[in-house]
C-alpha cells in the first residue's frame, strides 16, 4: 500500500495495522507512545522556524508543516477521528512550543529522551508481546497513519466505528 492509497479505505488500512497490534499490552504501548512520538517529532521542528524566531507559543516551524500534512491525510481518511486528532496533536504542537519557551536549555534533551523511550517501548512491545517486527519495516503508509489509529483505538472504546472494531477482532482470531 503506497501513500496514494493512504486515503482510500479506512477499513482495510486499520485492519492491516491491526495485524501488527493484537496483544492488549502492545496496543496500550502504542496508544500512549505514538502520540508522544509524533508530538516530540513536531516539537523538533521548533529548531527550524518559518520566518523570524519569536517568543510566541504559536511560532510556525517545520514541525507544524509536517503536522498539517499528517492532519490533512487523517481528515481525508475519516473526518471525525481526523478532527479529534487535530485537537490532540494541535495541543501537542502548542505544548511543545511552550516547553521550548520555558525550558530552552533542556528542550532538545526532552525531545531526545521522549523519542528514545517511546521507540524502545514500541520495539519491545512488538518483539516481546507480538513476536513480529513492526509495520514500520513493511509499510511506510501505516507508519504515517499510526497516530490516527492511536486516536481511533481510543474512540472505539467509546463505541465509535464499532463495526470496524468487530471486524478487526474477527480477522485477528
Amino acid at each position: 500500500m503506497g501513500l496514494m492509497s493512504f486515503t482510500k479505505d479506512l477499513d482495510s488500512m486499520f485492519t492491516e495495522y491491526g495485524k501488527y497490534h493484537t496483544h492488549p499490552i502492545n496496543q496500550l504501548i502504542h496508544v500512549i507512545c505514538i502520540p508522544l512520538i509524533l508530538g516530540s517529532l513536531v516539537g523538533l521542528g521548533r529548531y527550524f522556524p518559518l520566518g523570524q524566531e519569536t517568543d510566541c507559543i504559536c511560532q510556525a516551524h517545520c514541525g507544524l508543516l509536517f503536522l498539517v500534512f499528517c492532519l490533512f491525510l487523517y481528515l481525508k481518511v475519516d473526518v471525525f477521528s481526523g478532527l479529534v486528532s487535530a485537537l490532540l496533536y494541535g495541543g501537542w504542537y502548542l505544548a511543545w512550543n511552550y516547553i521550548y519557551l520555558t525550558h530552552t536549555a533542556t528542550y532538545g534533551s526532552i525531545i531526545l529522551y521522549t523519542q528514545i523511550i517511546c521507540w524502545s517501548l514500541q520495539f519491545f512491545g512488538h518483539g516481546f508481546f507480538e513476536n513480529k517486527r513492526p509495520a514500520l519495516f513493511d509499510n511506510i503508509a501505516l507508519t504515517l497513519a499510526a497516530p490516527l489509529f492511536a486516536v481511533l483505538e481510543v474512540l472505539m472504546l467509546f463505541g465509535y466505528k464499532a463495526y470496524l472494531h468487530d471486524l478487526l477482532k474477527k480477522k485477528s482470531n
